[in-house]
């Protein structure tokens, strides 16, 4: 696979941050979802929680799906740019040759930062409505910084038929992530809902 880039030590610090931010703030999102789910499913109780229950987690695996699958393009990126400093270092000596990146995503990394709660306590439900927030918070401020990094690199990477792909790639998910968003805030706007009305209900029979 032949590559360009303008600048081939940018190009593998660009990917080596991509790599990163997927194995860290995308393993949160996904783990995070994982926990509320596991919660929402012992404490939402309605017609239509199983809906929602499952809209979040058709998200959690289409995430993860494409992490895994973003993640194997950009190391199979980066080391073709690792192969091309070692080859002129081989040559001149000159330059200092970066690690290779490893192929690999894992969301239970991320295990002890969030405790499950399975209670069946009006706090407990408010819990996972602010674990939503959060979620959500994070969601955007990584698709921001995921798109931002992706331009950049884009920017830099000289046209060729495999920068195609990857940027079809990543227009496509570009354009789900709008659509989780949305399924997100629905899930969200109906769960605050049933916060208040457990509130009332609980309120109503002191």
């Amino acid at each position: 696979m032949k590559l360009t880039f303008k600048n081939y030590r940018l190009a593998y610090d660009q990917t080596d941050e991509v790599y990163k931010l997927i194995q860290n703030e995308g393993a949160k999102i996904i783990y995070n979802l994982g926990v509320l789910c596991d919660g929402l499913k012992a404490k939402w109780i309605g017609d239509d929680a199983p809906e929602h229950v499952n809209s979040l987690l058709n998200i959690q695996h289409l995430l993860k799906t494409y992490f895994e699958s973003s993640t194997s393009m950009i190391v199979e990126v980066s080391n073709r740019v690792v192969d091309i400093h070692s080859a002129i270092h081989d040559i001149s000596g000159t330059i200092i040759v970066p690690p290779n990146l490893v192929d690999k995503f894992d969301s239970d990394q991320v295990k002890d930062e969030v405790e499950k709660n399975r209670g069946y306590t009006i706090e407990s439900l408010k819990d996972d409505y602010r674990l939503l927030i959060q979620i959500m918070d994070d969601f955007t401020k990584f698709k921001n910084e995921y798109a931002s990094k992706f331009d950049e690199f884009f920017k830099n990477w000289k046209d060729d038929p495999r920068k195609e792909k990857i940027e079809e790639k990543f227009d496509d998910f570009i354009k789900h992530m709008d659509d989780y968003q949305q399924t997100m805030e629905r899930t969200r706007v109906k769960l605050e809902k049933v916060v208040a009305n457990t509130e009332q209900i609980l309120e109503g029979k002191k």
